[in-house]
């Protein structure tokens, strides 16, 4: 990085900066602001007020803490330790996404994973999701300028992009900020469980789930640990037989209450299963 860069990110934003930055984030993360502020102790009306121009509604540390609201440094950098995650409304928020990346320059190591996930609980098609990236830039710790890793998932909106618009506009929103001779590398491709892409994502494709019950809204919240699963499909390192074992005791005891509510005795079905559960489970211990 060159003499005349380097104070760009040792420099803190301006009162006006920091507004301009906060109301960007505001549009691109939109948190429960009544819960969130109260536990920063900002008043819901002069943070208000602060947004709308005037400035001097908020001191310079409530400023402060209204940009780490939002994972954002007095730098106006993004922190390295959380999953940032912005939802993206069409070109209408792109100018929002850029203003919180004026100062993310000189990146290496840039990765781009697009992600997927059905549209319906069958599987028979699929929709974009949205794209996480990864890359590694100059952050100013206090000490002075370091190379620090960060991680940024941003959903597009369903009914607000076509695919290719999208991708084309992440391709040409990190190319510019690229060290000098420096890539942007495009990984496989996610495939991700619909829980993941409503609850992390905050997708929101569909109104109802499959017993016809409309999906709980997720939670606004932008910051994510940072090593967040994305994907909410991790393979299972237990054997088929070490859920049995556990589901096995779980059966009998509802084939018994279902029982004795209807005043019968187990049906055979389920005696069956429950015998053959129990043969499965005595032949482990046979091999053992």
């Amino acid at each position: 990085m060159s003499a005349k860069e380097t104070p760009i990110l040792t420099l803190d934003l301006t009162s006006e900066e920091r507004r301009i930055y906060v109301n960007a984030a505001k549009e691109l993360v939109r948190l429960s602001l009544t819960v969130a502020l109260a536990r920063k102790g900002v008043a819901v009306q002069n943070f208000s007020t602060w947004c709308k121009g005037q400035t001097s509604s908020l001191g310079v540390e409530k400023q402060h803490a209204m940009l780490s609201l939002f994972g954002l440094t007095p730098h106006g950098q993004l922190m390295p330790n959380y999953t940032h995650s912005w939802r993206v409304v069409g070109r209408e928020n792109a100018s929002f996404v850029s203003q919180l990346l004026t100062r993310e320059t000189k990146l290496t190591s840039v990765s781009l994973a697009y992600a997927y996930a059905s549209l319906t609980h069958t599987g028979g098609e699929i929709g974009l999701v949205g794209v996480e990236a990864n890359w590694k830039g100059p952050y100013f710790i206090g000490t002075g300028v370091q190379q620090r890793p960060r991680r940024l998932i941003m959903t597009a909106a369903p009914g607000s992009w076509l695919d290719d618009d999208f991708k084309q506009w992440v391709y040409d929103l990190f190319n510019p900020r690229l060290q000098s001779c420096e890539a942007i590398y495009v990984d496989a491709d996610y495939r991700v469980s619909i829980s993941a892409a409503n609850n992390i994502w905050r997708w929101n494709a569909k109104a109802r789930d499959t017993d016809g019950s409309r999906l709980p809204a997720p939670k606004p919240k932008g910051l994510l640990p940072i090593k967040q699963d994305l994907v909410g499909e991790s393979n299972s390192t237990e054997s088929a037989l070490d859920v049995l074992q556990d589901m096995t005791p779980r059966l009998m005891e509802l084939a018994k209450r279902n029982a004795t509510a209807r005043g019968t005795a187990i049906a055979p079905h389920d005696k069956a299963l429950i015998r053959r559960a129990k043969a499965a489970l005595n032949d482990l211990e046979d091999q053992h």
